[in-house]
């Protein structure tokens, strides 16, 4: 499930290489979510059920909110946080750890952070793998991009 509506089309995919004057933000140079072109002020909602892990503000992400969910059988789950970053404002008004439905609103998009002022949502998802969040392809995450 998409976290803005279908209208607010992927630009910029996962993997992608960024353009070389943006290849420093990363250290592979490669973009690690999904950037849905957005003007700002858009709902953002959940798009997995999980719990609230981060809300607030982070350097690249601006504002942005963290939810971490498990995916897979019951005594194989794998951990994954989803991040949705660049908001112009946090709606969401829970303590960390308390539970997030899906279709729960977020916050409203924007060009927070490193968003180089330019709207849009990025959404990004990680694994943890051995103690460490590695970033993932988050197709699985939201379903057909």
């Amino acid at each position: 499930m998409r976290p803005v509506p279908k209208q607010y089309k992927m630009h910029f995919g996962f993997g992608e290489l960024y353009p070389p004057a943006l290849q420093y933000l990363t250290i592979d140079g490669r973009h690690k979510g999904f950037d849905f072109l957005t003007p700002k002020g858009i709902n953002v909602i959940a798009s997995v059920d999980g719990i609230l892990n981060f809300a607030g503000w982070k350097r690249g992400f601006g504002n942005c909110v963290y939810i971490k969910f498990w995916a897979g059988r019951w005594l194989r789950q794998t951990t994954y946080r989803l991040i949705l970053a660049h908001l112009d404002k946090i709606l969401i008004e829970k303590k960390i750890n308390a539970r997030i439905g899906k279709w729960e609103t977020i916050g409203l998009s924007g060009d927070s952070g490193m968003a180089l002022n330019h709207p849009h949502l990025h959404l990004q998802c990680d694994q943890l793998i051995q103690g460490q969040w590695i970033p993932v392809n988050p197709s699985f995450a939201i379903g057909a991009t």
